[in-house]
């Protein structure tokens, strides 16, 4: 079987948690300090603080915003449900707005009407597939002009720059995460960060319950909860950022490979540096394509269902009554005709062949 995404784990990773395990440093400790410092390096900003999980940096930063109950916030539709959960936990109001069919972002007219009709507070905007480019420095400059708080969700960014900014540093605060599918990953964790001195003293009280000298002086002045990283996992991200730039190579062959075999995946801007997080095939049956390739042993998925169609935020069972839905209709388009195809670093040519090959012949045989 092909599967869709499998991690690159090599023995420099295991050597480094290893050493770090037999060190006795394998919770709350200075390799974490060691990890902050370096991601914050590589992605040139001031601030980055590593918690648990990119769902716990959304959580942390949309607290360090003053986001809570009754707070407008713009969210595209089609995207992990992980930002919508976020706000729902918080009793934030919602507006679900379209995406750009070429972006897969968040639609800019659709953010801006959502935002002049209901005094909107924050906007989140997902960086999809990894992509920054003309629509996010829209967003940025939208967000500004009207006082509007900007969350990046850079989950799947890491590695992206464009005018020379990182994914995640064009807004407020953004969010990165390190699961098992990412470029950097320690199989959980994630890490926000943020160029406001401020915003970052107020997600480090979040991460360590409320305090971030709690273990010298016993006080906790504020609120938090337990969103701690451990430097047993800061020690396999430190270790990856020796072959991030073998990894973004490997990333940039297998997405050219794709398309010198005639597949129309996903466009990807030339001027956006690293390649596409995954490989997304578009305009296709998408459920019918992902069975008969199973049948071929090639492992592919449909992601993601629009939130408004999800089970828990449709009216279906559940909707709070300050949920504002617009009509999303590229969101539904996209979910029922996209397939991300198998989409790790290290796939060998022959497979990328043997999967286009099985694409385009399963094709021909429904048009």
């Amino acid at each position: 079987m092909i599967v869709q995404f499998e991690p690159m784990m090599t023995e420099n990773y295991a050597k480094a948690v290893y050493e770090q395990i037999v060190s006795n440093w394998i919770g709350f400790g200075p390799r974490i300090d060691e990890f902050e410092e370096a991601l914050a390096k590589y992605v040139n900003v001031h601030n980055a603080v590593a918690v648990s999980s990119g769902t716990a940096a959304l959580m942390i930063a949309m607290v360090a915003l003053g986001i809570g109950e009754g707070t407008k916030v713009v969210l595209p539709d089609y995207s992990f449900i992980a930002a919508a959960n976020v706000l729902r936990f918080l009793k934030a109001d919602f507006i679900l707005v379209d995406i750009n069919k070429d972006t897969l972002c968040l639609d800019v007219e659709g953010m801006k009407e959502a935002c002049s009709k209901y005094d909107v507070e924050a906007v989140v905007f997902i960086n999809h597939n990894g992509y920054v480019g003309e629509d996010l420095l829209e967003v940025v400059r939208y967000c500004k002009q009207f006082g509007i708080k900007l969350i990046e969700d850079s989950a799947c960014a890491f590695g992206q720059w464009y005018n020379g900014k990182h994914a995640g540093t064009f807004g407020d605060i953004g969010c990165l995460s390190f699961s098992t599918p990412k470029v950097l990953t320690t199989g959980q964790g994630g890490m926000v960060i943020t160029n406001d001195e401020n915003l970052a003293l107020e997600c480090r009280k979040m991460v360590d319950q409320g305090s971030v000298t709690w273990r010298k002086d016993g006080y906790h002045e504020g609120v938090g909860l337990n969103f701690k990283f451990n430097d047993v996992l800061a020690a396999l991200g430190m270790a990856q950022f020796e072959t991030l730039d073998k990894i973004f190579a490997m990333r940039r062959d297998n997405y050219s490979r794709f398309i010198e075999n005639g597949l129309d995946l996903h466009y990807y801007p030339a001027d956006i540096n690293n390649g596409p997080w995954m490989n997304i095939l578009m305009d296709v049956p998408a459920k019918m394509l992902m069975g008969r390739l199973s049948e071929h042993d090639i492992q592919s998925k449909m992601y993601y269902r629009p939130t408004h169609r999800s089970i828990g935020m449709g009216g279906r069972s559940w909707m709070p009554k300050s949920w504002l839905p617009y009509y999303c209709p590229e969101a539904d388009r996209v979910y029922e005709r996209t397939l991300y195809l198998p989409s790790s670093f290290n796939l060998k040519t022959e497979d990328i062949d043997y999967i286009c090959r099985t694409v385009e012949d399963t094709l021909k045989e429904v048009v």
